[in-house]
């Protein structure tokens, strides 16, 4: 029964024979030059609004079948496309409506068509920007999304208050839909956030302890997106090459082989750069990277992975200093010791050397994952004591 009555050949058949009992009696009133009394019962409501909601179930359906047609669940991205074709079609039959009988009132479903074509569309093209291009949740693809949103309201409410002032004269007054004018409040804030986040500089929280004891867990970081160029939101395509990353950045980046996870690592080698790693010493282009232990590492979250059984140390890249640690009981389990940095990719690793899974593990870091390069800690979330180490809010990264 549900098969039947969800049958977009019965939705089309059952919306178009209403749209036609509806049509043919308003259009018998417009030819003798007045509305017929008879033309506003109920009836004729009731194949009005089977019409055109048919029209929109039936959008629905043939985009996104529901469980009752195919047996498969619900698909919200293509519910969403099939309400955008409806509405835009309302949208579209009522301006058809207006011109041809030249009635300027407007009926609900062009109201409707109206108002939800550009809620529906915008989500549409948040999904196509957000949803469909990316694995993962990105907070400037949501404001990117976002504002396009913003400025199809704007957009549309001025082509309306535009059009009224057209049809009854420059001396009338209109309002903005209370939709445009919460839009219109949005679009700066949106805007301004958006240039920050994607174009200047983005927080990041610090989750494990790969990079101690430069950073540890809880550190909350701030990543400066224009070090290695401007990129734009949800293509990273890049538009203004600013700089390129160095040997000794910290660098944040997504994860090669989870493009959805972000990673932050110490670039340690560029492109054409030779590295070997072996017997826990790092060797560059055959030249063996100075590096001085200390002893026993004693500072924050020391016992944070049995870290109280680690070494700590600066090891001097060329052009950069920084802090590192090994564990010296600690087997290498590595299958490979040395690689070749080609063009275009770059060779990362942990500060943690025995606590890190890195290039030497998963290979190399393509220079579009790159998102930017970490340079200063805001605030710490110590999870280990349950509380901020004060001694590194507000420091720099080394």
């Amino acid at each position: 029964m549900f098969n039947f009555i969800f049958n977009p050949w019965v939705i089309a058949l059952v919306s178009g024979a209403s749209l036609v009992a509806w049509l043919i009696p308003q259009m018998q009133a417009r030819q003798v030059g007045k509305p017929a009394p008879e033309l506003e019962t109920a009836q004729l409501k009731m194949f009005e609004t089977l019409g055109f909601g048919g029209i929109l179930f039936l959008a629905v359906v043939l985009c996104a079948p529901l469980p009752a047609v195919k047996g498969v669940p619900f698909d919200v991205g293509n519910i969403i496309f099939g309400i955008t074709i409806a509405t835009g079609a309302w949208w579209l039959l009522h301006l058809i409506w207006q011109k041809t009988l030249n009635d300027g009132a407007a009926r609900w479903w062009g109201r409707g068509g109206m108002a939800g074509l550009p809620v529906a569309g915008g989500l549409l093209l948040f999904k196509w920007l957000l949803v469909d291009r990316l694995s993962h949740f990105d907070f400037g693809a949501l404001l990117a999304g976002l504002l396009v949103v913003i400025i199809a309201l704007m957009a549309i409410g001025k082509f309306l208050g535009d059009k009224i002032k057209g049809d009854y004269g420059h001396g009338v007054t209109t309002s903005d839909h209370p939709a445009v004018e919460f839009a219109k409040s949005l679009f700066s804030v949106v805007l301004i956030v958006l240039v920050l986040r994607q174009f200047i500089v983005e927080p990041f929280r610090i989750p494990s302890g790969s990079m101690m004891p430069t950073l540890l867990n809880g550190d909350f970081i701030l990543v400066n997106k224009f070090a290695y160029g401007l990129r734009l939101p949800v293509t990273e395509t890049k538009i203004i090459p600013v700089g390129k990353p160095k040997r000794g950045d910290v660098a944040v980046f997504r994860y090669p082989e989870a493009p959805e996870t972000d990673f932050i690592k110490r670039i340690v080698g560029i492109p054409g750069d030779e590295i070997e790693y072996r017997n826990k010493q790092l060797f560059l282009n055959g030249e063996k990277v100075p590096t001085a232990f200390t002893g026993q590492y004693t500072g924050p979250q020391y016992r944070f992975e049995n870290s109280q059984f680690a070494e700590q140390g600066i090891e001097q890249l060329p052009g950069k200093h920084h802090k590192l640690m090994k564990y010296p009981q600690a087997r290498e389990s590595l299958t490979r010791r040395s690689w070749t940095v080609p063009e275009g990719q770059y060779f990362v690793m942990g500060d943690n050397r025995d606590n890190s899974r890195d290039s030497r593990y998963w290979g190399f870091v393509p220079e579009k994952n790159l998102a930017g390069k970490a340079f200063f800690i805001w605030m710490n979330f110590d999870p280990e004591v349950g509380k901020p180490l004060t001694s590194r809010i507000f420091s720099k990264i080394q």
